[in-house]
């Protein structure tokens, strides 16, 4: 950590092209945050392509410390650093723990979503879902942007109700409000009985559908939902009355909710678990998703 004790962003570096990626919006959130940035990188003895094998002559500590150091002064000159203290380290052992050990003193962990060593048609690579499940501090993984990136974008959160959902909306509203961009705050719910989708859309609440004879009043049961959002996020809306925030209602499943709103986003952020999952799951469904198919980069708060 920073000799001052001023927290740090701490980022994953492994030479892929995601990490370079992961590692120029670190600098750029820094910015905004007035924080140093640290790039990690970790290194480990290599696998032999033999089983039981003896390792190369030429694998030594030394060597393999060389290396990784020579790995990060390459990604240090790949990030512009202006206005922004960036500083490199390397550490020895397997990079999960490395970076789940990092994020005790970090202010935010950031990551690529995939990096070297993984398999193609994994979505997710191993170190990602590993930190994002495990850090003791909010992990953003930055993805490949699929489009233009929307710096001026809104900031999108996830709510549901809960303790971890609670933590995201908080994180958001601080981030909206450094950005001094809106803050899209978004409910998705299922009805208990099935009626005719309502439409997602911003604000205003609509008039549903024909429903069968028994069956509720989409139109109440929004308006419902949306009241109790908005309760809900009250407090937090207090403590940040310059932000904008824009409500989004959607009937459908969360995680597709928030893929199809993040399309206009500058970062998603959500809880890294929500209601409805399995208590024995660190990572809870959603965030897995959004993780995986969200076109911006995702902020998983615990």
């Amino acid at each position: 950590m920073a000799e001052s004790g001023i927290r740090q962003i701490v980022v994953g570096v492994d030479g892929s092209e995601e990490s370079i990626t992961a590692a120029r919006w670190a600098v750029d959130e820094a910015r905004l945050r007035d924080r140093p940035v640290q790039l990690i990188h970790a290194y480990n003895w290599p696998v032999p392509m033999v089983p039981m094998a003896p390792p190369p002559a030429n694998w030594t500590e030394e060597s393999l410390r060389q290396a990784a150091e020579a790995l990060v002064n390459d990604a240090l000159g790949k990030v512009r650093t202006d206005g922004v203290q960036v500083s490199g380290g390397v550490r020895a052992g397997p990079a999960p723990y490395i970076l789940i050990d990092t994020s005790r003193q970090a202010e935010l962990l950031v990551v690529g979503h995939r990096g070297r060593g993984g398999f193609a048609k994994l979505l997710l690579g191993s170190v990602a879902a590993s930190v994002a499940a495990h850090a003791e501090c909010p992990v953003a993984v930055v993805r490949p942007y699929t489009g233009q990136p929307r710096p001026s974008g809104p900031v999108l959160v996830g709510a549901d109700g809960s303790a971890a959902s609670g933590k995201a909306v908080e994180f958001a509203f601080a981030e909206a409000a450094r950005r001094g961009v809106p803050l899209a705050v978004l409910r998705a719910w299922r009805p208990p009985m099935e009626y005719p989708p309502v439409q997602l859309r911003e604000g205003e609440l609509g008039e549903g559908g024909p429903r069968p004879p028994g069956q509720p009043d989409p139109a109440s049961v929004e308006a419902a939902e949306a009241q109790r959002l908005q309760d809900w996020v009250r407090p937090w809306q207090e403590k940040h009355p310059g932000v904008d925030v824009r409500w989004l209602l959607s009937v459908d499943r969360p995680a597709a909710a928030l893929v199809e709103a993040a399309g206009e986003a500058a970062l998603v952020v959500v809880g890294s678990r929500g209601h409805g999952g399995f208590t024995g799951l660190l990572l809870g469904s959603v965030s897995q998703q959004l993780i995986n198919h969200a076109p911006c980069p995702v902020v998983v708060v615990r």
